[in-house]
């Protein structure tokens, strides 16, 4: 008959199986958002350049009047604009993609100041990057 386990070893076994367990989890699933002011938009944008799915898809219920430049967008995207706007107010810019794919549809965007970025192939007179 084998011996007992001791209370040491069972805490291992199960730190180790709670281990197994997180690595087989898989990648994050995607968002679906529906936001309706600044601070939802902004959320969105984070958690959607955070959670590591490129299927991720924020949809507006309302316009929305910005109060400074949004995040910058670093993963995959769609924004489906419901017939709305987005008033950047002269604050900044309203999209600024530095990485992923992001489909935009349906959305007025309105007195948005490009700023920074390369615009394009990021050459000699290559235009839509902005005066910054």
């Amino acid at each position: 008959m084998p011996a007992p386990l001791r209370p040491r070893s069972r805490t291992v076994r199960l730190l180790a199986g709670t281990a197994l367990a997180c690595l087989a989890a898989g990648p994050a699933a995607a968002f679906d958002f529906t936001v309706s002011d600044e601070t939802g938009l902004r959320s969105a944008i984070f958690t959607a350049n955070t959670n590591g799915d490129p299927a991720n898809t924020i949809t507006l219920t309302g316009n929305i009047t910005l109060t400074q430049s949004l995040p910058m967008i670093t993963a995959g995207l769609t924004v489906e604009g419901g017939g709305n706007t987005i008033d950047a107010d002269n604050a900044g810019r309203v999209f600024f993609v530095q990485a992923g794919t992001v489909e935009i549809s349906n959305v007025t965007i309105d007195n948005a100041v490009a700023e920074g970025g390369d615009g394009g192939i990021g050459g000699y007179d290559s235009g839509g990057g902005g005066g910054g």
